[in-house]
């Protein structure tokens, strides 16, 4: 069985594999990879050849079960006219330099969606990358919905959080103005050939939004991204039990969770709702998988096995500075620990 079959296979909610993947739906560049293939930033976040050659890397040289690209969360933003700083004279992600809007109205949605931005960018790696792993490495986009895109990059964050406590219903104006971009966006990786999507919604956890205002702002415009693709994953990080059971109802095909969320108590809402219903994670990025030593990385894949994950992966992107040696253990590990019984 090999990762695509293992993977999708997982998603889909069928039992009949190996063993558990073990997989990163969020960035997994890392310094050492632009080292092994070549493909440094800020060039690999604005080249395809790069981004795919550095996209592909963690499964080419430590077996990850999965291929994603981009290596940021700022895509979406840049198609709204966000100015984005690459940090050329140095290695950090990058970053918005000012949002767009102050205040909170109805931006404007641009003409050309399929050529605005780095979203051409974006889509020509999924191609190359779909030509050349079609049916041995699934490969997964990320896509940073309304919600966390808008509140955190297009508008200033602090302005679009205190109309959101005095006026929800400007802020769903803005939503419902801005959707179908997004869902465009998503069109444009999916005829790409991008076999999952992942929807980044790090501003959709409990830890910033109360349960009923996530059935308002997350889930209606994730739940028509999610109609748009094939496979789905929705990553909420932070604390996301809260919303564990809303989260089943995105028609998105799994959710991945951080650190911040007990896999077993997730497992627990999830199968009273949905059983077997995929959960992804929830390695520690830093405190585990970056620091070590390897017998941490061991015992933590075990543990988050053992609670119920469906794929094992980090909370979140790979940490810049991660050794591959440890990334390599942490699938040697969900190998082991995640074995069928009878293979």
């Amino acid at each position: 069985m090999n990762s695509y079959e293992r993977v999708v296979s997982t998603l889909r909610g069928g039992g009949d594999i190996d063993f558990i993947p073990c997989v990163n739906f969020s960035s997994t560049c890392t310094r050492e990879f632009m080292e092994r293939t070549g493909a440094w930033w800020p060039e690999a976040h604005r080249d395809p050849v790069k981004m795919a050659r550095l996209g592909a890397a963690a499964h080419r040289l430590c077996g990850l079960d999965n291929i994603t690209v981009p290596f940021d969360t700022l895509v979406e933003a840049e198609v709204f006219g966000v100015p984005v700083d690459f940090h050329e004279r140095y290695l950090a992600w990058p970053s918005a330099k000012q949002p767009v809007l102050r205040r909170v109205v109805p931006p404007i949605p641009p003409g050309d969606v399929a050529g605005s931005g780095r979203v051409p960018v974006v889509a020509e790696a999924v191609r190359v990358l779909k030509e050349e792993f079609d049916g041995v490495a699934p490969v997964n986009v990320t896509v940073v919905p309304p919600f966390t895109s808008m509140s955190y990059y297009v508008f200033d964050h602090s302005s679009f959080m205190s109309t959101l406590e005095r006026d929800p219903e400007a802020v769903k104006e803005v939503l419902d103005e801005v959707v179908d971009v997004y869902v465009e966006i998503v069109d444009v990786y999916v005829e790409a050939g991008a076999d999952i999507v992942t929807f980044y919604e790090m501003g959709g956890s409990a830890s910033t939004l109360p349960p009923l205002l996530f059935d308002e702002l997350v889930a209606p415009y994730v739940r028509k991204m999610a109609e748009r693709a094939d496979l789905s994953v929705l990553y909420v990080p932070g604390e996301a039990l809260p919303i564990m059971d809303r989260v089943a109802r995105c028609s998105v095909d799994g959710v991945a969770i951080d650190q911040s969320t007990p896999v077993s108590d997730a497992r627990r809402i999830l199968d009273y709702l949905k059983p077997g219903y995929p959960i992804i994670g929830n390695i520690d990025p830093v405190d585990v998988l970056y620091e070590g030593p390897e017998e941490k990385i061991r015992s933590a894949v075990r543990r988050a096995i053992d609670e119920g994950v469906s794929m094992v992966a980090p909370g979140s992107d790979f940490w810049i500075e991660t050794p591959a040696k440890h990334i390599s253990v942490m699938v040697e590990s969900a190998r082991v620990f995640g074995r069928r019984r009878g293979t």
